[in-house]
C-alpha cells in the first residue's frame, strides 16, 4: 500500500510543482506564455494517450513489473527535465515522465484493491484520493519555494527522492495473475495516434485550420480503423464492456468535464496571480495550497458520509460547488480583488473533493474486480483527458486573445461552464433512479 501511494504521491507531486512554474518558465526560456503551457500540456497528453495501452499490456506482462518500469521511465525523465536546455528538449523530457506516470496511475488503484480486497475497495477509492489531494496540495508550495530559493532546474528534482523510495517500496507489490493473450501493438499505436492527433488539432488550429482538418481526419480514420479490427477480436483492447454500462459512461464523463473546469483553474490562476497581478510565486503558492487542501478536507468529510446521500447526488453537488468557486475566481478578474480567490480556491477544492469521491466510487463499483485494470486505465484517461483538454483550451486563448487578462477570464467562465456540465451529467443518475424505483 505504502509503495502504490507513495508512487501516486511522486506523479501528482510533480504536476502541482510545474504548475506554479508556468510563468517563471516562459520567463527562463524565452518563450510566450502559450508556449509554456505546453510543458504541462505535453505530460497529460502523453498519461492520455498511453494509460490506456499500460493497462492493457499490464494485463498481459504483469501489473507489478509495469508499474515499477513506470516510476523509473517517471525519474529518469525529471533528471531529462533539469538538464534540458531549451523548451523543446524539455518537452521531450516532459513526454517521457508522461509515459512513467501513465504506468503508475493505470494501475494505482488494481493494485490497491488486489491487496487489500473487495470488501475495502471504499476504503481503496478515499486513501487514494486523499495522497492525490494532499501531494496536490504541497505541491504548489513546494514549487513556490524552489523558485524562491533555488534555480530553475532543482524544480523538476524536488520529486526524486520521493521515487527512489516508492521504486524500492515496489517489490513489495504483489503478483496479480495476467490474463494471458498477447499484446497488441498495431491496436495501441493506432490508440496512441488517433488520441495525440486529437489534443494536437487544438494547438495546430491556432496556425493553420487547413492543417487542423487533416489532422483530425488522420484522427478519425485511426479510431475508426482501431474499432473495425478490435471489435471481432476476443479479448479486444478497448474496454467496451465497461462502456456499455449506463454508470460507467455517465461517470466517466461527468469526470471529463469536470478535470476539465479543473485544470482551467489551476493553470488560469498563476497566470493570474504572477503575471497580471505582479504578486510573485509565494502568493500564488499560498492561494493555490488552498485549493488541494479544501480538496483534503472535503473528501473526508465526504468519506465519512458515504452512504447517506447517493453517490450521484454527491457528485453533482460538488461538481457544482466548484463552478460557483470558478465563477468566482472570474469575478475577481474582473475586479481585481486579492482576497476573494482564497475562498474562491476553497470553494472549488471543497467541491472538487466531493466530486471526485463520489465519482470515483459509483465508477470503480460499476466494474467487477477482474477488470480493475481496465477500469482505473478508463478512469485515469477520463481524468486526464479532462485535464489535457483545459491545458489545450487555455494555451489556444492565450494565444488568440492579445489580453492575457481577459485570457484567464475567458478560461475561468469556460471552466465554470464545464463544471456545470458535470454536474448535470451526475444529477441525471439520480432522476434515472428515482424514475425506476417509481416505475416499479
Amino acid at each position: 500500500m505504502f509503495a502504490v501511494l507513495a508512487a501516486m504521491a511522486l506523479v501528482v507531486l510533480d504536476a502541482g510543482i510545474v504548475n506554479v512554474a508556468l510563468p517563471t518558465l516562459a520567463l527562463g526560456y524565452h518563450v510566450p506564455a502559450a508556449d509554456a503551457v505546453q510543458v504541462v500540456a505535453v505530460y497529460q497528453v502523453a498519461l492520455v494517450a498511453l494509460l490506456l495501452p499500460c493497462a492493457h499490456a499490464a494485463a498481459r506482462v504483469g501489473q507489478r513489473r509495469l508499474f515499477s518500469l513506470g516510476i523509473a521511465a517517471f525519474c529518469g525523465g525529471a533528471v531529462a527535465c533539469a538538464l534540458a536546455p531549451t523548451l523543446w528538449l524539455l518537452l521531450m523530457a516532459r513526454s517521457i515522465q508522461g509515459a512513467g506516470a501513465a504506468a503508475v496511475m493505470s494501475l494505482g488503484i488494481a493494485l490497491l484493491r488486489a491487496t487489500l480486497g473487495e470488501k475495502r475497495l471504499a476504503d481503496v477509492v478515499a486513501w487514494n484520493a486523499m495522497t492525490v489531494a494532499l501531494c496536490s496540495a504541497a505541491g504548489p508550495v513546494v514549487g513556490a519555494l524552489i523558485l524562491a530559493w533555488a534555480p530553475l532546474p532543482v524544480l523538476f528534482l524536488a520529486s526524486a527522492p520521493v521515487g527512489v523510495v516508492a521504486f524500492v517500496a515496489s517489490r513489495a507489490l504483489p503478483k496479480v495473475a495476467a490474463e494471458g493473450g498477447g499484446l497488441k501493438p498495431i491496436h495501441m499505436a493506432l490508440y496512441v495516434a488517433g488520441i495525440v492527433s486529437v489534443f494536437g488539432v487544438m494547438r495546430v488550429a491556432t496556425m493553420e485550420p487547413a492543417a487542423a482538418g487533416l489532422v483530425v481526419l488522420f484522427a478519425i480514420g485511426c479510431l475508426v480503423l482501431l474499432l473495425a479490427i478490435d471489435r471481432p477480436a476476443s479479448s479486444p483492447f478497448l474496454p467496451l464492456d465497461l462502456m456499455r454500462l449506463q454508470t460507467f459512461r455517465r461517470t466517466s464523463l461527468a469526470s471529463v468535464c469536470c478535470f476539465t473546469g479543473q485544470s482551467l483553474g489551476l493553470i488560469g490562476l498563476p497566470f493570474l496571480i504572477v503575471a497580471e497581478m505582479g504578486l510573485g510565486t509565494k502568493v500564488a503558492g499560498t492561494v493555490l495550497f488552498c485549493w488541494p487542501a479544501s480538496v483534503a478536507i472535503s473528501s473526508a468529510i465526504a468519506r465519512r458520509g458515504a452512504g447517506r446521500a447517493g453517490h450521484a447526488v454527491q457528485a453533482a453537488i460538488g461538481a457544482f460547488t466548484m463552478g460557483c468557486g470558478l465563477a468566482l475566481c472570474w469575478a475577481d478578474a474582473m475586479l481585481g480583488i486579492i482576497w476573494l480567490l482564497v475562498p474562491a480556491a476553497v470553494l472549488c477544492g471543497a467541491g472538487f473533493g466531493l466530486f471526485q469521491l463520489a465519482n470515483n466510487r459509483a465508477m470503480f463499483g460499476a466494474a467487477a474486480p477482474a477488470r480493475a485494470a481496465a477500469a482505473g486505465g478508463v478512469q485515469s484517461t477520463a481524468r486526464l483527458t479532462g485535464q489535457g483538454l483545459g491545458s489545450m483550451v487555455m494555451a489556444g486563448v492565450l494565444a488568440w486573445q492579445a489580453n492575457p487578462l481577459g485570457a484567464t477570464r475567458t478560461g475561468f467562465l469556460v471552466g465554470a461552464g464545464f463544471a456545470l456540465v458535470s454536474g448535470l451529467v451526475s444529477g441525471t443518475g439520480t432522476f434515472r433512479g428515482r424514475s425506476r424505483s417509481g416505475g416499479g
